[in-house]
């Protein structure tokens, strides 16, 4: 049995290496998986 994810988090900091990857892994992800993009440089500490 396969464990599929109903939504996925991606952590980045915003630099153009992290904005690539973001891009290369979305492409990979089922388009029915809820992705979360958190940005590390403007997400709140709470």
């Amino acid at each position: 049995m396969v464990n599929k994810a109903k939504e996925v988090i991606f952590y980045h900091a915003g630099c153009p290496v992290c904005v690539s990857a973001e891009n290369s892994v979305l492409s990979l992800i089922d388009p029915a998986v809820k992705v979360r993009i958190v940005h590390l440089g403007q997400e709140s500490g709470s």
